[in-house]
């Protein structure tokens, strides 16, 4: 019997019953539609908190003066599988620096690690660049309009990034392509990959008078001055420019403080050790790891803290609806298989027969699966356009009553139109499964068995 044949012999015993295949169909577009609309909004409520996350933290960070870590602490830190870096940043206290060196900075420093640009030159090639202080530092600021001068001051900071490693997080790359619409963010170069080098942000560059290709950047070695009363104080010499940071990168939360110039090494003379940062893959694990830890040495970002509420929210709000729409499908599925019960149980006697004439019992289940099968075609067919017309109904309820943010897109649809489908083949199959085990234990001798 070919496959052609068993889909007509299929259709022709559905025919036979068509009240209870009605009723079959009915229960397998309740089904389904339960699936599609718990499955959209679902979709839609937890795409909503994915977006306000990777829109606006990328703090999943704790910090700590590295001074008070043992060598044994970052051991058992690095070791911790939720942790998914260790980023240690030094940085040049400038103004200490100076009054070190009983030198004074001719422009007035802003606090104890900040001087203005106009204390700052650059050299390139022998060629000197004059820091200027435009005042158009924006970066961490909340409402750069109403920022007053001295906050929009040019912040001249160098930060020094132990082993040469950036340790870009994961989350830190979402934010920023969510915000920006980039994928890298270097805009030329790339991480360090010796010592002497540095990398600095097209802002920096920019304060310096340098507007250039940034590709012919990369390579050139410079030099970092303070101009100081009694003359300019070399901090960096001879470094080479490995990368550009695209100064946007600067402005996702967790960023916002870094310097934007980065050695990957110096002379530890000039540096004191600022902060240390460990970041996970999850707000709720790095939370975890800071209440596992030495909280009184370790401090946690606030939005760490708080976005890891949201995903705990995230995280009920799904098992809830997944409590609720479990236990509405159990009990709709057990309604429809006892119709599928006394729908399959009608011909067993017919069945018998065509086990007596030969039929194997792969073509039986085939028979039983294609049956089934039509019915779920027919009920995707129906529920599918009714499931959207009734989304689109629901859509503009919320709309009215909450907001445009729990939506069901039209992407989400189909994404739960697919959950809705894959469930009724799922289904389909396992009942065909267990009719089919039934089947065989019928014979024409013991069919009243089963009558």
């Amino acid at each position: 019997m070919k496959i052609i044949d068993i889909i007509r012999l299929a259709a022709k015993n559905i025919s036979g019953s068509l009240k209870m295949v009605v009723s079959i169909i009915l229960g397998f577009i309740i089904i389904m539609g339960i699936v599609m609309v718990s499955s959209g909004y679902g979709i839609a409520v937890n795409n909503y908190i994915v977006d306000i996350i990777n829109n606006n933290s990328s703090g999943a960070y704790c910090y700590s003066m590295f001074q008070r870590f043992t060598e044994s602490d970052m051991e058992r830190y690095k070791g911790d599988s939720k942790v998914e870096g260790i980023q240690v940043l030094k940085k040049f206290d400038v103004y200490k620096l100076c009054e070190d060196n009983d030198k004074k900075i001719a422009a007035s420093p802003l606090a104890n690690d900040e001087v203005s640009f106009d204390a700052a030159i650059l050299k390139i090639d022998e060629q000197t660049y004059k820091g200027k202080n435009d005042f158009t530092y924006d970066f961490g600021l909340d409402n750069p309009v109403s920022a007053t001068r001295t906050e929009k001051i040019v912040k001249y900071r160098i930060g020094v990034m132990e082993e040469g490693n950036l340790q870009i997080a994961e989350k830190e790359l979402s934010e920023y392509r969510n915000k920006y619409n980039k994928t890298r963010p270097f805009l030329a170069g790339g991480e360090f990959t010796g010592e002497n080098q540095v990398i600095l942000t097209d802002y920096m560059l920019e304060k310096y008078g340098i507007n250039a290709d940034f590709k012919s950047c990369i390579g050139k070695k410079i030099s970092l001055y303070i101009n100081t009363e009694d003359g300019e104080f070399c901090i960096v010499e001879n470094y080479e420019i490995c990368g550009i940071f695209d100064s946007d990168f600067y402005r996702i939360n967790s960023r916002t403080d870094t310097p934007q110039i980065l050695l990957s090494n110096a002379n530890p003379e000039y540096c004191n050790i600022f902060y240390e940062r460990v970041f996970g893959n999850s707000f709720r694990e790095i939370t975890e790891f800071y209440n596992n830890n030495d909280s009184d040495a370790i401090y946690i970002d606030e939005k760490t803290m708080e976005y890891a509420e949201v995903e705990a929210q995230q995280v009920l709000f799904n098992e809830i609806v997944l409590v609720i729409c479990f236990i509405v499908v159990i009990a709709v599925v057990a309604f429809v298989y006892i119709i599928i019960y006394f729908y399959f149980k009608k011909r067993t006697r017919y069945v018998c027969i065509q086990r007596a004439m030969g039929l194997g019992a792969g073509k039986i289940y085939l028979i039983i699966f294609s049956e089934l099968l039509i019915m779920g075609v027919s009920a995707v067919i129906t529920a599918v356009p009714l499931c959207y017309g009734m989304i689109l109904k629901l859509n503009d309820v919320i709309r009215m009553a909450v907001s445009d943010s729990f939506l069901v897109l039209k992407n989400d649809f189909i994404m739960a139109s697919g959950i809705a489908i894959f469930f009724m083949l799922f289904m389909i199959t396992i009942i065909s499964v267990i009719e089919y085990r039934k089947t065989k234990q019928y014979t024409v001798v013991n069919r009243d068995r089963f009558v």
